[in-house]
Parts: structure tokens; sequence; C-alpha cells
């Protein structure tokens, strides 16, 4: 049987492979983004060209009908977009033909709306394009890290037998199962943010008319919109090439009756702490589950498996690594993360696993002002009342101790952020999750369900939707929309700390905010921010959004707005 250096080093190329075909896949996606924008860009500066009034549009200009010599010219367009959409592997959606088809039989059809459809034409081929490229890529990953580690497990114990080939219906399957803790699959995921985007491009679109932004203004904020989504899109192709490995590794595992593995992490100085103190353990087949005993376990995740056998290391054999200086040493084969940092390194890793509980600074909550004077369900009301929120209902529903812990919450924030609106504080079914606020009527919803059975999670909760009140009022008076505001301040706050173009360091960054929910989208990750300042957790992604958001709030006081 061959010795330790073997699996690892194989295990390594392998991981290689797949990296190698994630860094492919992001930068035929960034092309398509590129492309896109471009697109939109001149259908914007063309359509300002052809309407516009001194460089400026009107909402009653946006509104008007288009003439008949312009209706004849954008069904064309449709016509042509139908066309590519028609065609084998575009990857757009039947229902976005379908609506484009019914779109051509209007005969009156507003400017605005025409500009509409034709933006989002753009994000439904970009959206259709990268569900091909991520197809194309999860097919490749998972057939080269099947066969790939078929073949090193049979290459090292010195035996061969026929590998099964793989069928692609299966495969088909297995790379279209959700495995993340949402239930989402990278198609759903795709869509999401097409969706998503397209919201955003539209409401910038008719805000710019609104307000009369110039044509250099408008464009110049689709641009950002377009980087904040394309930053999301390379995540995700980077988290799934490491699940689609992940998920060969297993498959070829179980097809080898292999009993056991172990986790193996890259050993250098940007090693995650997860993932150094998973090194080396070694786990029971039945109980692999990525996430949470396998790769991947945070964003750009480099670790991977190998098979495990009960006799396999020895004190002679010997384990490559990379110290600070990324020069290669060599380390006892059985030597784990831990012992190579204390050896090797002589400091401790200063990333966290954000996303565990302070049980410290919960239990120091009962010295709270607030929980301190709250005797009763009224003296709550009484107390969210005086902040601004004009009703409170059903709030009974929750025990006491819960209800204290949320006016705590609210009541943090508010004082913060004492011009925030919180219309109303009710408690009744969400239907995900601990709490909801409505950006449009600026209710908060606490869900009886959940933190009945949850008290640590009552503060928290409460900081949470109330820093969605915040994105509300920043993104109101800085954007003129009723968001966008917390996609803004956490592309900023990673451009302040350096790593805006370094995607290893940024996913790393929104783990330690985020933990095995890095994937959320930008609007989660700021309230997320919020949670980890208030219970006193440090990271450096949240205290930068903090400062930011503070700066930005004073300043429009400084104003006088």
């Amino acid at each position: 049987m061959k010795n330790a250096d073997y699996w690892k080093k194989r295990a390594e190329e392998l991981e290689n492979m797949a990296h190698q075909s994630a860094t492919e896949t992001a930068k035929l996606v960034n092309e398509q983004y590129i492309k896109a924008l471009s697109d939109i860009d001149k259908e914007i500066r063309s359509w300002y060209q052809k309407f516009a009034d001194n460089n400026k549009m009107t909402m009653a200009d946006a509104k008007k009908v288009l003439t008949s010599a312009e209706v004849k010219a954008f069904r064309m367009d449709l016509k042509e977009y139908i066309a590519m959409g028609e065609k084998l592997n575009s990857g757009v959606r039947p229902e976005w033909i379908k609506q484009m088809k019914s779109a051509s039989a209007v005969h009156h059809i507003e400017r605005l709306d025409a500009l509409k459809m034709r933006t989002q034409q753009a994000c439904e081929r970009l959206a259709g394009s990268q569900l091909v490229h991520m197809d194309n890529m999860a097919k490749k990953v998972y057939r080269e890290g099947y066969y790939g580690e078929s073949y090193t497990i049979q290459k090292g114990v010195g035996l061969g037998w026929q590998a099964n080939a793989l069928d692609e219906a299966k495969m088909n399957t297995v790379i279209r199962k959700p495995w993340a803790p949402d239930g989402k699959d990278f198609s759903s995921r795709i869509w999401e943010n097409k969706s998503k985007l397209v919201n955003e491009l539209h409401t910038e679109i008719t805000q710019g008319c609104i307000t009369g932004k110039p044509v250099d203004t408008m464009a110049k904020n689709l641009a950002n919109r377009m980087g904040v989504s394309e930053s999301n899109a390379r995540r995700l192709v980077q988290t799934e090439a490491a699940h689609f490995a992940s998920a060969a590794d297993l498959q070829s595992y179980k097809d080898c009756s292999m009993e056991k593995y172990q986790y193996l992490a890259t050993l250098d100085s940007s090693t995650s702490e997860i993932c150094a103190d998973m090194d080396g353990q070694v786990f029971e087949l039945k109980d692999f589950e990525e996430g949470m005993t396998a790769p991947p376990m945070h964003p750009n995740c480099r670790s991977t498996t190998i098979p495990y056998f009960d006799d396999e290391f020895t004190e002679d054999e010997m384990r490559a690594a990379r110290d600070e200086d990324g020069k290669t040493t060599e380390v006892p084969a059985d030597m784990t993360y831990k012992d190579w940092e204390n050896q090797f390194v002589g400091r401790k890793m200063s990333v966290k696993n954000a996303i565990r509980p302070e049980t410290a600074f919960l239990s120091s909550l009962e010295n709270h002002d607030i929980i301190k004077s709250v005797k009763s369900y009224t003296d709550a009301t009484d107390i969210l009342t005086s902040l601004g929120v004009s009703k409170v209902s059903n709030i009974e529903k929750l025990n006491i101790d819960t209800a204290k812990h949320i006016t705590a919450g609210v009541s943090d924030i508010k004082s913060a952020f004492p011009d925030i609106d919180i219309n109303s504080i009710s408690v009744g079914k969400v239907s995900k999750g601990y709490g909801s606020f409505s950006t449009g009527s600026c209710e908060m919803t606490f869900s009886q369900k959940h933190l009945e059975k949850d008290l640590t999670c009552a503060y928290t909760t409460a900081i949470h939707e109330s820093a969605h009140a915040v994105d509300r009022y920043l993104s109101v008076n800085t954007l003129g929309n009723f968001s966008g505001y917390a996609g803004d301040v956490v592309s900023r706050a990673l451009k302040r700390l350096g790593v805006i173009r370094d995607p290893k360091k940024l996913q790393l960054l929104r783990y330690e905010v985020g933990g095995k929910d890095y994937y959320m989208d930008d609007d989660e990750l700021f309230a997320r921010a919020f949670e980890l300042n208030y219970i006193k957790r440090d990271s450096k992604l949240s205290n930068m959004i903090m400062r930011i958001v503070k700066e930005d709030y004073n300043a429009l006081h400084s104003t006088g707005n």
C-alpha cells in the first residue's frame, strides 16, 4: 500500500484541478458580466439620446408611448431576443421567452417599459450563460474528481477493479441536489440573483427618471449594481466547485467500499480556524456531511479529504507543508495542523467562526437598563411606543423575558440611529427564521414559534431586524431607494480592507461574519454585522461596516438632512 505522502499529494492534485476549473468558469462569467454591462450602458445612453431633454429624463417623458416606427424597431429587437433564447443550450428561461412574445403583441408600449425589457434581456442572457457555464463546470469537476479519486485509491492499495461508469442522469441528479442549509441548488441561486439584479436595475432607472439624474450618474449607479452582482456570482462559482469535488469524493469512496476518510487542510498561514480544527480528524464514511465533517466548510475552502486506513501513518513518513515565508519544508505525516502551527508559525490564527454564540455577553444582558426596568408587557409596549413605534401587538404571546430582550435590542439600535422608521412591532408567523422586517411598511414581526424555544436569539434577532430598518433609512436618504445601501456599504468595507480584488481573503472575511451562511446576500450580511457588533464579537468586516454606517449616518445629520 502507498504511504501517506501519496494520498496527500494526489488529493492536492485533484483539489487543484477543481480550483482551476472554478477559476476558468469565474473568468467566463466575468466576461459575460462585462458584456451585459456594456449592452445595458449602450441602451441607457441611446435611450437618453433619443428622449432626454438637456441630458435629463423626466418621468413624464419616460411614460410617453412609443411611436409606430419605434414600436416596429422594438418588435424587431424582441424577435431577435426570442430567436437567441430559443437556441439550444442558450440557458434562457421559457418564461422569459413567453413574456417577450406577449410584449411583441402589444400596440401601445411606454418608453420606460421598453427600456426595462431591454435591460432585463441583458440580465436574462447573463443568467442563462452563467447557468450553462456552471453546469459544464459541475460535470467536469465531478467527473474528473470521481475518476481521479477512484484511480488514486486503486493505485494506492495496489489492486485494480472495474470502476463504475458515470451515468449522466445520475450525475445530473447529484450536482443539482441542494446541499447548503437553505435548501437551494446553484440553478436556484443564479435565477434568484438575476431577479434581484433586474429589480435593482429597474428601480435605479425609475428613480433616475423621477429625480432627473443625468445619464452618466445613472450609468455609474447601474455599473455599481452589476459589480455587486458579479462578486456574488464569482463567490457562487468557487463555492459550488468545492461542493462538486467533495460530492465526487464521497461517491468514489462508496464505490470503492471505503469505510473511513480523513480531513486534510492546506497547511499555510491563510488556513481558516475551522479547517485547522478539522485537520487530521478521521470520520466514518456514513458521517460524511459537507459543512460539518467534510469540505467545503467556508468560502474558497481549500481543504479536501483522503481515504483513511487504520495502519496508514508511521513516524517516518513525512508531510509537505509551507511556512509563513512560503518555503516548502517537511513535517511528520501524522502531524496535525495545530501541531504544525505551533512549531512552524508560532502564533495563533485570527480567523474566527463568528456564528458561535457569545454566551458571556448574553448573560451580561441581565444588567441592561431596559431589561431591568421592564416588569410587564405594558412596560415593554410603553418603551417601544416612546421610541416611535406606532403599534405594538401580540407581544404578550412571548414569555416576558423574551419580550424584555426584544425591547432591549430595538432600544439599542434606536438609541444609536433615532431617525430610523419602525412603524409597528408584532408577534406572529414568520415565513423563515426568527423575525422579518418589511422595507415597504416598516413593520417588524417576530416568530413566536422560534423565539419561545430560544431565548438567546431574542436580543440578536431584534438587533438584526432593526438593522434592516437602518439599511432602509440610509438607502432612502443616500440612494433615493428603499434598498441598496447594504450592498453598497459591504462593497465599500471590503475595499477599505483592501480585499475587493482578492477573492480568497474577501470570502474569508465574509465567513467571519456569516459563518456557514457566508453566501447570504449583502442585506443579510449587513444585518449580521450589526449582531456581531452589538454582542461584542470581533470581526474586521463587521467592524468596518459599522464604522462606515456611523460615518454615513452622522454625515446626513451634520448637513441638516
